[in-house]
């Protein structure tokens, strides 16, 4: 994509800057959005802007983990691809005895690797892999979502930024961080720079297109993104994994139809907006499955209302305010798509 298109260019240009500098910085980069705003997917296309440029690096999803050696694991596992594999599963067990007996971490120096840290610096012994201040980068992605002690894994990650001199870029949501009284103290202390990664639209429907088996429906979408765009404006959503989705059960979809169907780009569109209202509503938690049945005598009620209001401003005498009723919560949902009609949704059936 070019910089013109890209929302996040300048955050994708400081990383250039940080990850090139021949010194060590002694600060984390900390690249914040809400869920599903695409945050992992510009750090994973990164990441492999990082490979083919011959910088190591490596990236550890914190999504789950409990203990400090799950993560040392992780970064095994990417530092040796074949002794992890199965073929090589006994070997792997006893070379990664070796070289996590000097990446162990003893915490409160009673010997065990119990996963638990204070704030302050902990006791870690890194191994020399990760002692190469002008190579090694460290990305720690879903970091409000790692089941550590939030001071533990921050005083953690801080180890490696201030007493191992590596680079390090964090991905988070911070909403959920900042829900712990301890976390601007230590973010003050880790982190340099902070970055709200923007909703690359354009980005996530170029890669997502590719999920589609079908190369007709990959055309498809191509061709109907503006639509995809207006529906996701019209929700107010920016959540991205949702759209992935929505090509993925349209991609099913598309096989069940007839072949009359398929040749009608109005109806396939029509498919496409009805699947993607009611997957954003749903997934969003502003619908619930059982209640699409009652969407039509919603939208009924709604122009109802909407007739009763127009009498009303024409003569104040001929509607009772009291008649006219509140917007339920589904009519207010379908006010978001003007032009989602039920009555008609399929116009060319």
């Amino acid at each position: 994509m070019t910089q013109e298109n890209n929302p996040n260019s300048h955050i994708e240009a400081y990383l250039d800057y940080y990850c090139s500098l021949s010194h060590a910085p002694g600060f984390a980069v900390l690249l914040k959005g809400q869920w599903g705003s695409g945050k992992t997917w510009f750090i994973k296309k990164y990441y492999e802007k990082l490979k083919a440029d011959k910088q190591k690096c490596l990236y550890v999803s914190l999504y789950g983990m409990t203990t400090f050696s799950e993560i040392e694991d992780a970064f095994f596992q990417q530092l040796h691809p074949v002794l992890s594999s199965k073929g090589m599963a006994i070997t792997g067990k006893i070379v990664k005895g070796l070289i996590k007996g000097t990446i162990k971490v003893d915490l409160d120096s009673d010997g065990r690797d119990d996963g638990t840290l204070n704030p302050q610096v902990p006791e870690i012994n890194l191994p020399d892999y990760l002692k190469d201040t002008d190579k090694i980068i460290l990305i720690f992605d879903d970091l409000e979502r790692c089941k550590i002690e939030l001071g533990s894994i921050l005083g953690y990650i801080n180890y490696f930024v201030e007493h191992q001199d590596l680079k390090v870029v964090i991905v988070a949501n911070e909403d959920e961080l900042l829900k712990e009284s301890s976390y601007k103290d230590i973010k003050e202390k880790l982190i340099g720079k902070s970055f709200g990664v923007s909703l690359d639209f354009e980005g996530a429907l170029e890669n997502f297109i590719t999920v589609a088996n079908n190369s007709d429906v990959r055309q498809f979408l191509s061709d109907n993104t503006q639509l995809l765009q207006k529906l996701y404006e019209e929700a107010e959503s920016e959540n991205l994994r949702i759209l992935k989705q929505v090509f993925l059960d349209f991609d099913r979809i598309f096989a069940e139809l007839p072949d009359k169907a398929k040749n009608k780009p109005e109806i396939l569109q029509d498919i496409l907006t009805i699947l993607s209202v009611f997957s954003i509503e749903i997934k969003s938690g502003s619908m619930q499955p059982k209640e699409i049945n009652k969407l039509e005598k919603e939208y009924d009620s709604a122009l109802r209302n909407q007739g009763m209001k127009r009498m009303r401003r024409q003569d104040t005498n001929s509607v009772p305010e009291e008649n006219i009723e509140q917007p339920t919560s589904l009519q207010k949902m379908l006010r978001r798509y003007p032009n989602l009609n039920l009555h008609e949704p399929f116009p060319s059936k």
